[in-house]
């Protein structure tokens, strides 16, 4: 599996470009961003970032359903270094 810095991530911090990382895996949710149910301003903060907190309590409101977990694996790219 690809590795990738936090400083290689944090230059994929817009919506057209957006990686983020989940518990030290990197994700790709570019072609993704404009489905994510709640909108894609909540995406767009957490993009070029590690957002296992924001992702986790999903921004503080919650917490992410079982099929949100499920889908953010297809698009996993890589680890964390």
């Amino acid at each position: 599996m690809l590795k990738y810095t936090l400083t290689e991530i944090k230059k994929h911090n817009q919506a057209t470009d957006c990686w983020l990382v989940i518990n030290n895996k990197v994700y790709d949710l570019s072609v993704w961003i404009n489905s994510h149910s709640g909108g894609k301003d909540a995406v767009i903060k957490a993009c070029g970032s590690d957002a296992t907190e924001y992702f986790q309590t999903k921004a503080g409101s919650g917490t992410h359903s079982a099929y949100a977990h499920q889908k953010i694996s297809d698009f996993l790219i890589g680890e964390l270094k």
